[in-house]
């Protein structure tokens, strides 16, 4: 006896075609491009902000020292300060053209 087998049917149900193949890839690469679109600008506007914050401060820094008033403490003074006192101390240099910096007033 003889065994047949049965033929084998094709079957499409999981495949694509080419064209709709390309479609759905073109798709994903669009929406791919539009994604990092989206961060990179969003990327963009926080260094913006950021930028903003840095210069406003800078800014801040700078008005507060140029309306600050100056005085000379000597070291005999300083000695007799208190601890709450010495925090509040802040020491000025004058650079050679005229700006103003603050620096650390215990040379650390």
């Amino acid at each position: 006896m003889k065994v047949v087998k049965p033929a084998r049917m094709k079957t499409t149900a999981g495949r694509m075609d080419w064209q709709k193949r390309q479609k759905k890839r073109k798709k994903h690469k669009e929406m791919l491009n539009l994604e990092r679109k989206l961060k990179a600008e969003a990327k963009e506007r926080r260094k913006i902000a950021h930028e903003a914050v840095r210069q406003r401060q800078q800014r801040r820094a700078e008005n507060e020292l140029n309306s600050a008033s100056t005085q000379r403490i000597s070291g005999a003074k300083l000695k007799t300060m208190s601890k709450k006192q010495l925090r509040g101390i802040k020491r000025v240099s004058v650079r050679p053209d005229g700006s103003k910096e603050f620096t650390n007033p215990w040379g650390q």
